[in-house]
């Protein structure tokens, strides 16, 4: 069985990972509870196609920047 929802390490983000037509798909998301399923409120961030490990440091960024942006 394959995951599609994981916690990336090192962050307090998730990934939904979605495939479409040989692509990989990768939305970023915040939840207010560690076990998803407890979560009360979860906020979908980024969005982006992975080519590489390193479009990940960017969504990061980004995901980081709309959250402070949603909570102020």
């Amino acid at each position: 069985m394959k995951k599609f929802v994981k916690k990336l390490t090192n962050t307090d983000f998730y990934e939904m990972r979605i495939s479409v037509n040989n692509e990989v798909r990768i939305v970023l998301f915040s939840a207010d509870n560690e076990n998803i399923n407890l979560a009360k409120c979860i906020i979908f961030l980024n969005g982006f196609i992975k080519k590489s490990t390193k479009d990940y440091e960017k969504a990061i960024d980004r995901a980081i920047n709309i959250l402070r942006t949603i909570l102020e």
